[in-house]
């Protein structure tokens, strides 16, 4: 079925990341670029669609990018629009979950900001809300779509309990209990790996016909002005074989373990291997140490944070991506690797293995021990790949494809709820 052609789309987030726009390029995060990458995917489909984004969690201006209209966010507008149809929530979730500071200023902060969502809501009668993640925001927008009676789609990009995150039990908690809500009210909600959709429903004893995976998709736009020779610019021999390490540095994504079990090879094995981490630094979890004491200190560069823009040069220029972190929704750098040809290393708990497996561009180790990632490292530099099958399987991540099962899915919740 194919939708009318003036179809309005809302979606809300609580992170935004646009290169071009300095106020959404300060703190960028993988789901600030994973939300306008869904947006600019639905515009592959049909670019007669209007799509409005709501940040929930900053005070921002207004912008307009063709079709995609980036809704401001002021005190003026949120006390201009007050309301106090959130009440009931607000007091049902700092009940339940605001023991702690934290949580109980951002449940009376969305509660404040419910009047100028449902104000929105009203103005631009949209035709369905994607709602992206389950925090507390998300509690009131989802009671508006449901007084309204305007069809939502909730997205979970990532969960933060049954993983290596350390969260407050609040948190824990809320999470819990969004997924059963929406499990028993026979909500629509979409995971970007199969992995954590089913990890959450078995833990939790829940069955649902309406919860579906759709996996990320790779997207980097090249910036035709770089021109960086990346074995120049970091001082590495011609003949240097590049392993990209594409996250910031956290204990999570777990560059410190990675650097333990490539000190542990043979020099012989990793001569002219050299692993470029690139994120930026974080002083709490900083991996210089490790760095320091590893006997092939020489063979690691910290590239602190690339644009996205310049990650092209990266990837066509390195010969593998490795990701082992101890707890990944999904892994884009990986699928980004594949479209440039580049085999991958990651772990078998990585929540979207299932979704990214295939024996011609990953190797998969089964447990974060130092001998395991040593061996898989090894398995990563010494093996045989055939870029042209690890290209064809980064086509299942297309912007394309992501953008037509999204659009699908949209038919499917406006035709249930008709």
């Amino acid at each position: 079925m194919k939708h009318e052609i003036n179809m309005k789309i809302l979606c809300i987030t609580s992170a935004l990341s646009i290169s071009d726009i300095p106020e959404f390029n300060k703190r960028t995060s993988g789901l600030g670029y994973m939300v306008k990458d869904i947006v600019d995917s639905l515009l592959l489909v049909d670019d007669r669609y209007q799509i409005d984004i709501l940040v929930t969690h900053k005070l921002n201006k207004e912008y307009s990018l063709g079709n995609i209209k980036i809704l401001g966010i002021s005190v003026g507008k949120i006390l201009g629009n007050i309301s106090f149809a959130g009440l009931s929530i607000c007091f049902s979730l700092i009940k339940r979950y605001g023991k702690d500071f934290k949580s109980f200023c951002h449940i009376v902060y969305f509660a404040i900001l419910s009047g100028y969502i449902q104000y929105l809501f009203k103005t631009n009668k949209y035709d369905i809300v994607h709602i992206h993640g389950c925090d507390y925001a998300n509690e009131y927008v989802i009671r508006v779509c449901e007084l309204l009676n305007i069809p939502y789609l909730v997205t979970l990009h990532g969960l933060n309990v049954l993983g290596a995150h350390t969260v407050s039990p609040n948190m824990e908690k809320h999470e819990f209990d969004f997924i059963r809500n929406m499990a028993q009210m026979n909500s629509y909600v979409s995971f970007v790996s199969s992995g954590s959709k089913n990890r959450i429903l078995n833990y939790l004893g829940l069955s649902t016909r309406n919860f579906s995976v759709i996996p990320n998709a790779f997207h980097i736009n090249k910036n035709v002005n770089a021109n960086i020779n990346i074995r120049k610019e970091y001082g590495l021999p011609k003949e240097a074989r590049i392993i990209l390490y594409v996250g910031n540095i956290s204990l999570r994504k777990n560059q410190a373990g990675f650097i333990n079990a490539f000190s542990q090879l043979d020099a012989n094995e990793i001569k002219n291997v050299y692993v470029l981490f690139i994120g930026r630094d974080n002083p709490a979890d900083s991996i210089s140490n490790y760095i320091d004491a590893s006997r092939f200190k020489d063979h690691f560069v910290q590239c602190g944070f690339v644009s996205k823009g310049n990650m092209s040069e990266y990837y066509s220029q390195a010969d593998a991506v490795a990701l082992v972190s101890k707890s990944e929704g999904f892994g884009l750098g990986l699928i980004e690797g594949f479209s440039y040809g580049l085999p991958g290393l990651a772990v078998s708990s990585m929540d979207a293995i299932e979704d990214l497996m295939s024996d011609d561009a990953l190797v998969v180790v089964e447990d974060l021990t130092t001998d395991s990632i040593a061996n898989g490292i090894r398995r990563l530099i010494s093996s045989l790949w055939n870029k042209d099958e690890i290209i064809e399987h980064s086509k299942k991540f297309s912007m394309e494809t992501m953008g037509k099962k999204y659009v699908s899915l949209y038919n499917t919740i406006l035709n249930a709820t008709r």
